[in-house]
């Protein structure tokens, strides 16, 4: 107790003592006392940079759990689209699967595992009561929702359960965004999730990867193609707003909700460049 700050309150005749606050480095304390009764001092750290990456987003931590909306239930399915083998690792196609092992690894998930019964690798984690499912399909791109299908009848989950994560080349590159519903847009893997889902009422975080110089002939060699390490090194500075991004809607069913976080993690990033 040496050397620590300490101070007591008086209520009536007694004398009635604080426990001494210690002020973490990397952490600001924030102090509230009570205004009847014996007063009393309670701290609430924000968390430390340094294991930030290990946990949900701020936003998350501090909701009690909510219950779930009634058209979506509690298990969910997060997909990242791609095409399997170390072929197309890192190319622009597979920025889904990229960004759905950060994310797994974010959250401590399971160990992606080869499920044939989803026909696809898959990896599970639990956020306060809502059970959600990782699944990255092994069926290629163009084959992506005979996976996404099967996934959602597995875990008996409505398509208002599913959110795919992929790549998109009519946005600039590190550009993200959330729609609630829409057309495919030419993306194939898309495509075949509308076509096997039967409609296009489902969410899609779409990350921008650019768009090739040349013309539409090249547009196939250029998602096929692998980030420059220019490139990379715009994806590397939005990667955390895309994991916030996947926690919102894992946490709140509203699309516009999720839709201002996604815009103010935007703005943090201008004002910070």
């Amino acid at each position: 107790m040496t050397g620590l700050p300490y101070r007591s309150y008086v209520r009536g005749s007694a004398f009635v003592p604080v426990i001494p606050v210690l002020r973490h480095q990397h952490q600001n304390i924030r102090l509230k006392c009570l205004s009847q009764g014996a007063r009393c001092c309670t701290t609430s750290p924000t968390p430390s940079p340094s294991n930030a990456t290990a946990n949900p987003s701020p936003l998350i931590k501090q909701r009690n759990s909510r219950p779930p909306p009634p058209e979506r239930g509690n298990k969910l399915l997060v997909v990242g689209l791609g095409n399997p083998g170390p072929r197309f690792d890192n190319t622009r196609h597979n920025v889904g699967f990229t960004l759905l092992d950060q994310y797994a690894a974010r959250h401590s998930a399971s160990k992606f595992r080869r499920e044939s019964s989803v026909q696809g690798d898959v990896a599970r984690f639990h956020l306060h009561d809502r059970s959600v499912m990782l699944l990255k399909p092994s069926t290629f791109m163009n084959a992506s929702g005979r996976a996404v299908r099967a996934a959602l009848k597995y875990i008996d989950a409505p398509v208002a359960a599913l959110l795919v994560v992929t790549d998109d080349i009519s946005l600039d590159l590190g550009d993200i965004r959330l729609r609630a519903k829409g057309s495919a847009g030419g993306h194939n893997g898309l495509k075949s999730i509308q076509q096997c889902v039967g409609g296009m009422n489902y969410a899609r975080l779409r990350i921008g990867v650019g768009s090739p110089s040349r013309g539409a002939e090249d547009w196939a060699d250029f998602v096929l193609g692998s980030f420059s390490r220019s490139e990379k090194q715009v994806l590397d500075k939005v990667e955390w707003d895309v994991m916030e991004a996947i926690d919102y809607w894992v946490d709140e069913a509203s699309i516009e909700k999720v839709q201002t976080q996604i815009a103010l993690a935007k703005q943090r990033r201008r004002n910070h460049c």
